[in-house]
């Protein structure tokens, strides 16, 4: 039995639609796949596991096949804690040889009801919206919009830190610098510092 997953053969991960959390005490950032139809966790992935972490692999046989048309076998199984947002959850993942950390597919999404806001750049669950990334791998500078994650009220002549989401696609794992625009100011009458940021966790930290 070949399993649809929608994979990039380059080396590098691949562009696409992604939310960061932890499986196996481990946070990594997981491919939002509707074309997958099961769950993934890379092999180099499982390698860099604190070995208390280490689940038990049991051995599948099972193919994967790409968007490609390519036929790789799984290499195992195992039940694993994914946490999303505030919620522990275990799910069964399969391990597979590939560039991508790991891929969130539509079994995880539909058992957990799980819907894909792409208009929103989140993911919402129980109530929760959890932000998404559109990563991009040329490396080259580039500017990107950010939102304010959810709406807020500031007493006059306060300062505090928010977070942000970004709007375009941004490059994985890259420091970036956080500067207000000028009619921002001019409609909403607040400053924004200038702060050196790397997003963690799906979050932009922006200082008001």
């Amino acid at each position: 039995m070949a399993l649809p997953v929608r994979i990039n053969n380059s080396k590098t991960s691949e562009e696409g639609f992604y939310l960061d959390m932890t499986i196996c005490c481990k946070h990594i950032s997981m491919l939002v796949d509707t074309g997958a139809s099961v769950t993934i966790f890379s092999q180099k992935s499982l390698k860099t596991l604190n070995p208390s972490s280490m689940p038990e692999v049991t051995p599948v046989k099972m193919n994967m096949m790409t968007a490609t048309g390519e036929i790789s076998p799984f290499i195992g199984e195992f039940d694993a804690y994914l946490r999303l947002g505030k919620n522990l959850i275990k799910h069964k993942v399969l391990i597979a040889d590939m560039p991508t950390e790991g891929i969130l597919g539509m079994d995880f999404l539909t058992k957990n009801e799980c819907d894909v806001l792409l208009s929103k750049s989140c993911i919402r669950y129980r109530g929760q919206k959890l932000p998404c990334f559109i990563y991009k791998n040329d490396g080259q500078a580039s500017c990107c919009r950010i939102s304010i994650y959810e709406k807020i009220v500031l007493p006059p002549s306060s300062k505090t830190i928010v977070p942000g989401i970004a709007v375009d696609p941004i490059v994985r794992g890259k420091t970036g610098l956080v500067e207000p625009v000028k009619n921002f100011v001019e409609k909403h009458g607040r400053l924004i510092a200038k702060a050196v940021v790397q997003p963690n966790c799906g979050f932009i930290p922006i200082k008001f």
